[in-house]
């Protein structure tokens, strides 16, 4: 009988983090961020952040049952390239690069996969973004857009 109960307190628990979550969290739009770091986290939400950085050097990005979309066509690369971390479970990714960019993708996921749509870059000194994801039962998605640039 302390089983049952146990395992009503997590349910119940789950749920109430559930909807709390989602009244609280909300659907944010296009956030821009200039910073050289980003840390994204998309819990329970979609999440999605533009980068107009000089010197793009990674970050993190972690979903829990969410949405993150990160843009990177207005970001240039630092001088090493860049490097994302992602991690979480049960949510969607979303990466779209400049079509200059270089990927190169690595899942060490369970129960996840990497659609990896970025066409190569045809200048072999072209900036590099490494991606790692450690994504639990989720989807990475890296698309390559052409650069967007300012109209006036």
């Amino acid at each position: 009988m302390g089983r049952f109960f146990r395992w009503l307190g997590a349910v119940l628990s789950l749920g109430g983090a559930a909807v709390f979550g989602a009244r609280t969290l909300g659907d944010k739009r296009d956030s821009i961020d200039d910073d050289d770091e980003i840390d994204l986290v998309a819990t329970l939400a979609t999440r999605h952040l533009r980068s107009v950085s000089e010197s793009f050097m990674g970050g993190t990005i972690t979903v829990m049952a969410g949405i993150a979309n990160l843009d990177l066509r207005q970001a240039a690369a630092g001088p090493t390239g860049a490097e994302l971390a992602i991690g979480g479970f049960g949510g969607v990714v979303r990466l779209t690069i400049p079509s200059h960019w270089h990927t190169i993708a690595r899942s060490e996921g369970w129960m996840s996969s990497v659609l990896d749509q970025s066409q190569p870059a045809e200048d072999p000194d072209a900036p590099v973004l490494r991606v790692r994801s450690t994504l639990r039962a989720g989807r990475l998605i890296i698309e390559s857009l052409p650069q967007l640039r300012a109209v006036s």
